[in-house]
């Protein structure tokens, strides 16, 4: 901020703690019932002045709903803000929610300038962005503030991180207080659940630049330190689909932490302007909330590679993790140089995740692309051909993905053999061509290279399943289980592999655990489709017929053309002996593009109609 001074004046500069506040939500109050919010903001005003008045402090400006003050003291400071929004909320207690007026408060110590009796500065803009980052009722500080009050207030604090304000060169490291209402509950209990060995979630960047289309590029790089950590053999990395679940929430990083039942989170921000990238990444310890390693890099962006490079070992360094040789080889290894074909392979991952068809021939697109950046880049030939697989097997039984999913995973073996992806995914197509002894040895060569990746054991299992070997099938369900303990795919399956096999005690132990996994995936993602149709099965198979049907009928409201919905409503259908409904579904599943015959003839869920003539000619179009 540029302040004109007359020449003749003398400028007078003061180090002041600034107190910024105003009302969340003015606006609609204003237009909900003009007449009431006027009174009380007049009221809730005059309290404010006199609280402040009463801590040494001084209010310089109070337009509208805006209120500014000044204190010598940053204590005091903060004591006038935690008494103010303690009053205003026993005041506001006597209000339906939406006639209340609640204050945000930010709070910053810097230099300022002073002109009569207003004042300005860098400082005061600061104070007012923080402000803004506050909830209704709350109360955020500055990194200077908290300095100074940390060992002086006996308050609870939450690190909510860097955050880039608005026209404020430098990130603002920003702290909540924890007033009474939103204190932390004791973990003691909780903690008890964490797993033994270490664990670590890495939760979502947020995009702090200017183009809010750069999602798929944070969630990118967050994803590939996770991928990274993932192939360290003593650490437990919380599944992608877990953490992800968090984005854009502003909760408590204990409470996370808790709820993916981890020791550790990583969090961090992305802010990339032409060919500038700014990454700044913390790890938080969950227990007690307190930082175990920060950083920020600013650096070109073809350097983002050595970036995440660095982050992944500070962590394994913060954590005091020893590693192998091969472990320490993996975290080196860099999958491309080409920033932009790296471009291209973050989106098509990005697309890749959302499970729809058009989707999935996005990602086929932007792999593609990646491609011809680089050729020699394995991991976006491995991904291509898992678009091609998940063309084949939910969407498009046509000849024609098999040949190019066994091509492009070909290709990625070719370029990098010992990418463990490569030989997954190779794996995968060459099983859905019957190839079977041939995908037997990829995904044992997969696990081999990586013991700890998940779609090896997920599809290994699920081939052996389709071949009708099902004591193997359960076998990798449950290496599966434990290399992604939250998964819930590999529980379900694991339960009807159980059931395939007659043995009942542990068919109904394993539904049970597939269920909480289930619904646990469930609060984090409720419009997941293929969640609610596969805890359906699992439903059905607990003997809840009507809750069985009710998710099955939610999904399908949820993608109602998805081959995997239609099938699986089938099943369920055909479990609960709504024979017409079943094959309806079954008819429309095929002619959607379910094409997993193999799958089909081993599924005893559809033995109830397997005889039916209409189940046997729409079998036939398969043919």
């Amino acid at each position: 901020m540029v302040i004109k001074v007359p020449d003749n004046k003398k400028v007078t500069r003061k180090l002041r703690a600034i107190l910024s506040a105003d009302v969340k939500g003015y606006s609609l109050l204003m237009a909900d019932d003009e007449i009431h919010t006027i009174q009380t903001l007049k009221a809730y005003r005059s309290l404010m002045s006199d609280l402040i008045q009463q801590y040494s402090g001084r209010v310089v400006d109070n337009p509208g709903d805006n209120l500014l003050a000044e204190f010598s003291s940053a204590v005091d400071a903060v004591d006038s803000a935690v008494e103010i929004q303690k009053r205003l909320t026993k005041k506001n207690a006597k209000f339906v929610e939406d006639k209340q007026l609640q204050f945000r408060i930010g709070i910053n110590i810097g230099d300022v300038v002073q002109d009569d009796d207003r004042i300005y500065g860098e400082a005061v803009n600061i104070a007012a962005r923080i402000e803004n980052l506050s909830d209704a009722g709350g109360i955020c500080i500055s990194r200077s503030t908290y300095d100074q009050i940390k060992n002086k207030l006996q308050l609870d604090t939450e690190y909510l991180g860097e955050h880039e304000v608005k026209n404020i060169k430098d990130p603002v490291r920003v702290y909540r207080v924890l007033l009474d209402a939103d204190s932390p509950k004791p973990l003691v209990e909780e903690q008890l659940e964490l797993p033994d060995i270490p664990s670590i979630a890495v939760l979502p960047f947020i995009n702090m630049s200017a183009d809010k289309d750069q999602e798929y590029f944070c969630d990118g790089i967050a994803e590939d330190i996770l991928n990274d950590l993932t192939s360290i053999e003593g650490l437990h990395v919380v599944a992608r689909t877990s953490s992800f679940a968090f984005k854009g929430e502003n909760r408590d990083i204990r409470e996370i932490g808790m709820k993916l039942e981890a020791h550790t989170i990583v969090e961090g921000s992305v802010r990339k302007a032409g060919n500038r990238l700014r990454i700044t990444t913390q790890i938080v310890n969950v227990a007690d909330g307190y930082h175990l390693w920060s950083e920020r890099y600013d650096r070109e962006l073809e350097d983002v590679f050595a970036i995440q490079e660095e982050i992944a070992k500070n962590i394994v360094r913060a954590l005091k993790i020893k590693l192998s040789t091969r472990e320490k080889s993996v975290l080196g290894k860099v999958k491309t140089q080409d920033v932009q074909a790296y471009d291209f392979y973050l989106r098509g991952r990005e697309f890749f995740h959302q499970e729809r068809r058009k989707n999935i021939h996005y990602a086929a697109e932007m792999f593609t692309r990646a491609i011809k950046k680089d050729p020699d880049y394995a991991l976006a030939y491995a991904g291509l051909a898992d678009c091609y697989s998940f063309l084949f097997i939910y969407f498009e039984k046509k000849q024609e993905n098999i040949e190019q999913s066994v091509a492009a995973s070909k290709k990625a073996i070719e370029l990098d053999p010992e990418l463990a992806e490569a030989h997954a995914a190779h794996g995968l197509a060459v099983s859905l061509s019957m190839q079977y002894d041939e995908a037997e040895k990829e995904f044992d060569k997969a696990i081999k290279l990586n013991p700890k990746l998940y779609e090896a054991y997920y599809f290994y299992a699920r081939t052996c399943r389709q071949r009708g070997k099902i004591e193997k099938a359960v076998l990798l369900f449950k290496k599966a289980g434990e290399v992604r303990p939250e998964d819930y795919q590999a529980a379900v399956f694991l339960a009807t592999a159980y059931k395939d096999l007659n043995l009942h005690a542990e068919a109904e132990n394993a539904a049970h655990r597939a269920i909480e996994l289930v619904e646990k995936h469930l609060r984090f993602n409720p419009d997941d489709a293929r969640a609610l149709y596969l805890g359906g099965l699992i439903h059905m198979a607990l003997g809840e017929v009507e809750k069985a049907i009710n998710w099955a009928e939610r999904a399908h409201v949820i993608d109602p053309d998805d081959p995997g919905v239609l099938y699986n409503l089938t099943c369920i259908y055909s479990l609960a002996g709504k024979i017409e409904l079943a094959l309806d579904c079954f008819a429309i599943a095929i002619q959607s593009g379910f094409a997993s015959r193999e799958w089909i003839e081993n599924d005893l869920d559809l033995d109830p109609i397997r005889n039916q003539p209409r189940f046997q000619k729409a079998l036939k179009e398969l043919n």
